[in-house]
């Protein structure tokens, strides 16, 4: 690892010098500074662009190139101005350029906009150069946007990074639920999607502390939009409906968005609720996320979209607004309700292999799921150049519940599960200037609060519970809850180009578990139930140093943390002295590369429902205990990556490498018996796992074909220890992954769009390997554009893997679309699955077994809709 550290910084002292900066100030013949100009550097007599830049509203430019070397020029353009031409000489690094002033008869002004623009850390995509005939929201435009990419979940990142902020009009409206808005705003209304690069959210913080993160903005043409869409759709096979209702009202001080939608068409309406925000707070944050405690077995994920497979019946709503009050004060208001019901249907494989022996194990699985979900929010916010305040106060709510029958090897399972939960917080976050200082203070609050049930019958684990007999029934009841608070101060104050922000920050939290297991036998069981209280404490100093220039950005934090956890039922009591640095550092090498490295080490201790000392029943065939010791996890991470971006020709590309090193004080035991169940226990033991990836990404855009070439991949290793039935054993998985998409809308009556991902992955141990895994996903989608009213698309979507059998699933869908001219209604019909696919198999590798899944697929359907744009 120092080893690697000493090469890139090595690296990076290299290149800083061999740098040369060029300076100067562009006029006219007047000595009035011309803004906006454009300064490029290129080899002579070619068209290779070495590097460039445009003047500032002084005239003023600063540019840095490898050291001058012969056949170098400067050429400096702006829209009135001959072009001026000079060759570089290597003596000469500072210019005073006056541009002369070109008169010229114009007979004839075509003007074309650049499909990309950039100013400073802003990229601006101008969406009429992205858009075709068949794009209706704004994400199906931004996707072909080179250097972004929206995932299946509908985050959105961009150049392999998630985006921090998604504004409309500069506001905030969704707070990271920005899936809807993305779908459902008009590509017409936007006239550029502007990508804030190192975009520091808050204002006031802007010339203090730098971010590496970034941000989209979403640029309307009008001022104020008032919009939104009706969708109506019936189909058959089975009977389908869909339903949407989304108004928009999207402004510079007010914005709403509401929508009604309901469907059984597969679409998962569930996805709205996913929020992309994430937390930069030095104070580890509490999990407030919905805990799946217990739950019934289900199919892992499969590889093709929820419209293909997903069995459901959805009612979703949601009300947005924001409204901007006095004082540049926005109150927000963000509240969603879901309604709907699920059916699975499928089977799945797993296969376990240790030194000692072999087990297949084969579940049909028939479930069927209810959400009952609503998630409402409560914002004020002030966010300007002098000051900051933020109060937001937030609540979760979920009354699930699940029914499931599973037929294994041996009988046939029946599971139901009840799983309600509920969290309530608020965060409060204020920075203000106190003289020549910035004064912070963040503090989050909140409770949490499940009750869950699992109902198994007949009763598994018969060998434990029952002496190898079978009997009726067995129930496990689990009641958790928890107080937290993290409350952190702090203060920033620049000294040149350095700034200094010291903080200190407490946190407390108080977790309450309890559970018991109940079962239909009369005997008594030893350690089936829990009860027992956690209660921690953590202290932390922290110090931030962080320097800032054009070229370089280099940010050290030093925080020292003391904790204290206490458990009282089990005599536990600890008070750990951590220390946890981070560091990251990136150079501007050229205008076009950056350099990037970051390190940090990190530390995380056990949750509460990870310490019972009694049996958990977590899923029918699962039977959970831990020791009550406290779990501490060492994480030593590090990654340095290449980024290069040229908005001239829109081409932008990355190379990552990353290491990351937990160091463990407890491992887990996994005894599978041979009807399938798994027992699991900890074990004090010192262990080690080692993640190591190399990843690249890179997109290019063609604007003269209107093409968006992108693609990427990946290499990983994950090495960790494990015990299997008491065979101790260190597990490899090896990795790739390779991703390729071109968007072709290279002529007006035809557009294609082509997508291919392929991983491969093998398992193995000291002792024995699994077969190499591979799984192979394309699709093409071939639009055709028979006149202004009417298109036709036809799409083929290709699975295989490399089973023993070789699976292979192919999937046909066509779709016809007409739009009147006079009246904003679209009429679809579309008929999906036309070869009446019924199932796929997939298989993948896990820490220590190889699971493979049936899926069964929805069947070949037709629906006719009608959209209606407003």
């Amino acid at each position: 690892m120092k080893l690697w550290l000493f090469i890139i910084l090595g690296i990076l002292g290299f290149v800083g010098n061999s740098q040369t900066q060029l300076s100067g100030i562009v006029k006219d013949s007047s000595d009035n500074p011309v803004e906006r100009a454009t300064v490029i550097i290129k080899k002579t007599n070619t068209q290779v662009i070495i590097a460039y830049t445009v003047t500032d509203e002084l005239g003023g430019f600063s540019i840095q190139i490898d050291s001058v070397v012969k056949g170098l020029e400067m050429e400096i353009q702006s829209l009135g101005f001959m072009t001026w031409k000079n060759i570089l000489e290597a003596q000469k690094t500072h210019f005073e350029i006056k541009l002369q002033e070109s008169v010229e008869e114009l007979r004839e002004v075509i003007l074309k906009a650049d499909p990309i623009r950039q100013r400073g850390d802003t990229l601006a995509y101008a969406v009429s150069a992205f858009k075709n005939k068949s794009d209706r929201t704004i994400a199906d435009v931004i996707e072909k946007m080179p250097g972004m990419n929206v995932l299946p979940s509908g985050q959105i990142t961009y150049m392999g990074e998630p985006i921090e902020k998604y504004y409309i009009e500069g506001l905030d409206l969704m707070e990271g639920k920005y899936k809807l808005a993305n779908e459902s705003i008009s590509a017409d209304d936007v006239a550029r999607v502007e990508v804030l690069e190192n975009h520091q959210p808050i204002k006031v913080l802007d010339s203090l502390v730098g971010s590496d993160r970034t941000s989209i903005n979403i640029k309307l043409k009008n001022n104020v939009s008032l919009s939104g869409k009706a969708e109506l759709g019936a189909g058959f096979s089975p009977g389908l409906i869909k339903t949407t209702i989304t108004p928009l009202l999207l402004s510079k001080k007010r914005q709403t968005l509401v929508s009604y939608q309901y469907n059984n068409a597969g679409e998962d309406l569930a996805s709205n609720f996913k929020s992309f925000s994430s937390s930069q707070s030095l104070l580890p944050e509490f999990n407030t996320s919905k805990k799946g405690l217990l739950e019934v077995q289900q199919l892992q994920k499969p590889p093709f979209t929820p419209e293909r497979w997903l069995d459901n019946s959805d009612h979703y709503g949601t009300i947005n607004h924001l409204e901007r009050l006095k004082k540049e004060m926005d109150l927000k208001i963000n509240l969603s309700y879901l309604n709907g019901s699920r059916l699975e249907m499928g089977s799945q494989k797993s296969t376990y292999i240790s030194s000692s022996d072999s087990l297949n194990y084969l579940e049909s699985i028939n479930n069927k799921y209810y959400l009952h979900s609503l998630d409402s929010k409560i914002t004020l916010e002030k966010n300007t150049s002098k000051n900051y305040f933020k109060n937001e106060l937030s609540s979760q709510s979920y009354w699930d519940s699940s029914q499931g029958l599973i037929n294994n090897n041996a009988s046939e399972i029946s599971q139901q599960l009840s799983s309600p939960y509920w969290n309530l917080k608020n965060h409060f976050h204020i920075l203000m200037p106190i003289g020549k200082q910035l004064i912070e203070f963040n503090s989050k609050t909140g409770y949490v609060s499940t009750n869950q049930e699992l109902i198994v019958a007949p009763g598994t684990f018969v060998d434990f519970f029952n002496n190898g007999e079978s009997y009726d029934q067995i129930h496990q009841y689990l009641e958790y809850r928890a107080f937290y608070t993290d409350n952190t101060v702090g203060l920033a104050k620049k000294l040149g180009k350095f700034t200094l922000a010291p903080t200190v920050g407490l946190s407390f939290r108080k977790e309450q578990f309890e559970s018991e297991i109940i079962t239909t036998i009369t005997n008594t069981f030893p350690n089936t139930s829990n009860n027992y209280s956690l209660k921690s404490t953590t202290f932390f100093i922290s110090n931030k140093l962080e320097y800032k220039d054009k070229i370089w950005q280099i940010t050290l934090q030093t925080p020292l943390f003391v904790r204290s956890f206490k458990l009282p039922e089990y005599s536990i009591s600890s008070k750990p002295l951590t220390f946890e640095p981070r560091i990251f550092v990136s150079k501007k090498l050229t205008p076009f590369w950056e350099v990037r490295l970051s390190g940090q080490i990190s530390n995380s201790f056990g949750e509460a429902e990870n310490l019972h000392n009694g049996f958990i029943l977590k899923n029918y065939r699962s039977l959970v205990r831990y020791d009550p010791i406290l779990s501490r996890q060492t994480q030593y991470n590090a990654s340095t990556g290449l980024r290069y971006r040229n908005a001239l020709k829109a081409v932008f590309g990355s190379l990552n490498f990353s290491i990351i090193k937990n160091k463990n004080n407890l491992i887990f035991d996994y005894q599978v018996s041979p009807e399938g169940g798994l027992a699991i226990k900890s074990i004090e033991q010192n262990n080690n796992q080692i993640q190591k990836n190399i990843s690249f990404n890179f997109s290019k855009y063609l604007d003269s074909w209107k093409t968006t070439l992108s693609g990427g991949g990946s290499f990983y290793l994950v090495e960790q220890d494990q015990i299997v039935n008491n065979a101790f054993d260190r597990y490899k998985t090896y990795g790739q992954l390779y991703e390729f998409k071109a968007d072709i809308d290279a002529e007006k009556w035809f557009g294609i769009k082509v997508n291919s991902t392929f991983n491969t992955s093998q398992l193995k141990s000291q002792d024995f390997s699994f077969n190499r895994v591979e799984n192979w996903v394309n699709s093409v989608n071939a639009f055709f554009y028979l006149d202004k009213k009417q298109y036709l698309n036809g799409a083929i979507e290709h699975y295989y893997n490399n089973l023993q059998n070789s699976q292979n699933a192919v999937i046909m869908n066509i779709k016809y679309q007409y739009s009147f001219e006079k009246h904003p209604i679209d009429i679809s019909l579309s008929w999906n699955n036309i070869l009446n696919t019924r199932n796929y198999v997939n298989t993948q590798n896990n820490e220590y077994y190889n699971l493979q899944s049936l899926y069964v697929i929805r069947p070949s359907q037709v629906l006719l809709t009608a959209l209606f744009t407003f």
